[in-house]
């Protein structure tokens, strides 16, 4: 993997940290906000932001492994299948779990995982990393300049976020 796609690997991951620990300071605000002693609110917060950011660390510890798994696993398919089935699992990446990714997607998975490849696909850690990854090479090729280049005039043409290049080859126009 190269230094950029590294980086990004290491910023989702980052991201991944604060979303399970924004998650886990929701939860204890509202255990918190429900505790009572003896039917009298508890003064002062259950748990201090220490330790949520331990308990955090843990959890994230703990998915890191499947969420990377899964992201290698889409980088892995994402050289196997068409440019339309990517489009479309990224446009809806519930699709992740039931897809046909044809012969060789199949035999990259089933390599990677083995015969029983599709159960790892229940898992939704492992599905958001293969998702990010699938979505990471769909804009990758979105940036492309080549892409964005008016073949008549050599102008530059950048697409705004959001806009699908039509279906096919993703040099055709």
């Amino acid at each position: 993997m190269g230094a950029p796609v590294e980086e990004a690997v290491q910023e989702l991951l980052g991201s991944v940290s604060s979303v399970v620990e924004s998650a886990l300071r929701s939860a204890m605000s509202a255990a918190d906000a429900a505790c009572t002693y003896w039917g009298q609110p508890r003064s002062g917060p259950l748990w201090t932001s220490e330790r949520i950011a331990h308990v955090a660390e843990r959890f994230v510890a703990e998915i890191r492994p499947r969420y990377d798994d899964g992201y290698h696993a889409g980088i892995a398919v994402a050289e196997t299948i068409t440019w339309s089935q990517l489009s479309e699992l990224v446009r809806s990446p519930w699709r992740i779990r039931r897809a046909r990714f044809g012969d060789d997607g199949e035999r990259v998975l089933e390599d990677r995982w083995g015969t029983e490849w599709r159960t790892r696909l229940d898992d939704p850690v492992t599905v958001r990393g293969m998702q990010e990854a699938l979505s990471e090479v769909r804009a990758a090729v979105m940036e492309t300049e080549h892409l964005h280049t008016d073949r008549g005039t050599g102008e530059s043409e950048r697409s705004t976020a959001g806009e699908d290049v039509p279906e096919g080859d993703p040099g055709e126009t």
